[in-house]
């Protein structure tokens, strides 16, 4: 999948509810039309919700997150997913940090905490 920044900045700007509502219906036309781009705005969603549970996001997009896209129990239960994993991967990386060199863990964790997003993303497919 082609990664385009001015399409993913797009997504983002739909998610956090910044697009006026011509823009709205062209965006979700363009979902419905391309698959790819509905993949794409699957990740970014769940990048999006990643930031938010990890308090990187700005307070305005905070805001426009939990103003808009959060007011559905369906995300709601996204992020607590999310916040539960977080909690989990930062059990298990103590656990691991006791038992283990610093090298491997690093990588374990990387490569473990940028597939949550697609796990979550995975889970709601699921369910």
């Amino acid at each position: 999948m082609s990664q385009n920044p001015d399409e993913d900045k797009l997504i983002r700007r739909y998610l956090l509810g910044e697009l006026s509502e011509n823009e709205q219906d062209d965006f979700e036309n363009h979902l419905l039309d391309d698959p790819e781009f509905l993949e794409r705005a699957h990740i970014i969603e769940g990048e999006l919700l990643d930031d938010y549970v990890m308090e990187s996001l700005s307070e305005r997009d905070r805001m426009n997150l939990e103003s808009g896209l959060l007011m559905s129990a369906h995300e709601q239960c996204r992020v607590e997913l999310i916040r539960l994993l977080h909690l989990k991967s930062n059990s298990t990386m103590a656990a691991q940090k006791r038992s283990s060199n610093p090298r491997s863990l690093l990588t374990r964790y990387f490569g473990w905490h940028r597939s949550i997003s697609a796990r979550v993303a995975l889970a709601i497919v699921v369910v």
